[in-house]
């Protein structure tokens, strides 16, 4: 099963959210980017069966940028093009990708027709310390969340939708 987004969805190593769920994965998460990005990711693929996380909406596309830092703190990012942007295409990407579990963390998505919001509060990095860091981080070892964290996301994609498969 493909798991496209961002950094919530990227690390894959034993102890991860996505290493810890029933069944075989490709990781196609890369830190940075945004819902432009994963929906250029997804174009390339047939609708199917996946889980698909959505970053925050206030991100410019990846390839605009020099890197994750100019991404998140540039005044463009900010701007409502950037937003509206991201917000059309997630829309898209629900009624396109009927069959996939889409989530995200991000409080933008709590009352999103076909996106599961689960923030995680206790154990995750972005309600915790209010920021992402690009070194690393001993208390949030996978996917900006803890060890806890991790086994909860993979608790809930397991108890809920891979227990239809």
């Amino acid at each position: 099963m493909i798991i496209v987004g961002d950094s919530y969805c990227s690390k894959s190593e034993t102890g991860s959210w996505i290493a810890q769920l029933n069944v075989k994965t490709t990781t196609l998460g890369r830190p940075g980017h945004s819902n432009w990005d994963v929906y250029q990711r997804l174009k390339t693929l047939a609708p199917q069966r996946a889980i698909i996380n959505f970053t925050h909406p206030q991100r410019l596309p990846y390839s605009l940028t020099s890197g994750v830092e100019e991404m998140k703190n540039t005044s463009l990012a900010r701007h409502q093009k950037a937003e509206r942007l991201n917000l059309e295409v997630s829309r898209l990407i629900v009624k396109t990708w009927t069959e996939a579990f889409i989530w995200s963390p991000f409080p933008h998505y709590e009352h999103f027709d076909g996106v599961c919001y689960i923030p995680l509060y206790e154990e995750n990095e972005m309600y915790k310390t209010g920021e992402f860091r690009v070194e690393k981080d001993d208390r949030y070892p996978f996917n900006h969340l803890t060890l806890k964290g991790n086994q909860q996301l993979a608790d809930i994609v397991n108890s809920t939708y891979l227990k239809e498969s």
